[in-house]
């Protein structure tokens, strides 16, 4: 497997780390979002395990995450975002000429591969979604929702707290405190990133029937930060070409869970399907 970085820029300027895992003879690539607050080496597990199963695989740190770029926790509107998301997925075509493509997103980066996949982008081949924000699993203090449509207009850059508590992402504390002491992990949310993806995780949830591409949608039953009931409802109400696997039990990132082995092998599972 060779490692290989780069720095994709984005349209307004900002660079932005990404970073590949690339083995001899591919069978297909894939391209990996990942959530608020965190980065993509979080994912280089994700990718030893794909390597494993002939799959190379490319990720990159989102404006005002990890080592890219961009305040921290902001993006000016959802569009910025989902451009960074788009640009990303095109390099990983050119550098994968004549192989499919997967695109694979999770938390925050499931809305954003839900929303990217929606318009059917040419040279992808499915789109794996893990535990994605939809919804929150929980209703945000009232006060901070109200003083976040306030402020959009007038100070949409302002950053909050997230108050994300690491014991809800895994029942492997070797995670949970792995992650309190990332260097590179914040709980910082503008008031623009949050209003914007709050109103794409419900035009995503609205639109779930019109989806096009292959999807499979997987989501922990306890989580306690996205909820699992708005999966099952994008589920109920796509069509017949995605599909759904609650975990039950599992917590936000099942693919830290100590089960990891079981919900990667059914992402691998799932993928090689769609290769047939």
């Amino acid at each position: 497997m060779v490692t290989q970085e780069w720095a994709l820029t984005s349209k307004d300027g900002l660079r932005l780390a990404a970073r590949g895992w690339a083995v001899e003879s591919p069978k297909a690539a894939v391209a990996l979002v990942h959530g608020h607050g965190e980065h993509s080496m979080r994912y280089r597990h994700v990718a030893d395990f794909f390597a494993a199963n002939n799959l190379s695989t490319y990720a990159f740190d989102h404006r005002g995450h990890g080592i890219s770029e961009g305040k921290r926790g902001h993006s000016p509107n959802y569009d910025s975002i989902l451009g960074d998301v788009g640009d990303f997925v095109d390099q990983v075509k050119e550098k994968n000429r004549d192989l499919p493509i997967f695109v694979y997103g999770h938390s925050m980066g499931g809305n954003l591969v839900l929303n990217y996949g929606h318009n059917r982008p040419a040279g992808v081949k499915g789109v794996v979604c893990s535990s994605p924000w939809i919804r929150l699993a929980f209703a945000p203090p009232k006060a901070k929702v109200i003083l976040a449509n306030v402020l959009e207009s007038i100070y949409p850059s302002l950053t909050l707290s997230s108050g994300l508590d690491s014991r809800s992402l895994s029942h492997d504390g070797a995670v949970c405190d792995a992650y309190s002491k990332d260097p590179l992990v914040h709980d910082l949310i503008s008031v623009s990133l949050y209003n914007s993806m709050d109103r794409a995780g419900a035009k995503a949830l609205a639109n779930a029937d019109q989806f096009g591409l292959p999807l499979f949608l997987f989501h922990g039953s306890e989580d306690k930060l996205t909820s699992f009931e708005a999966s099952q409802e994008f589920a109920k109400k796509a069509n017949d070409n995605v599909t759904f696997k609650p975990w039950e039990g599992l917590y936000h990132e099942t693919h830290n869970e100590p089960q990891k082995q079981q919900v990667l092998e059914a992402v691998m599972n799932w993928i090689n399907d769609q290769l047939l």
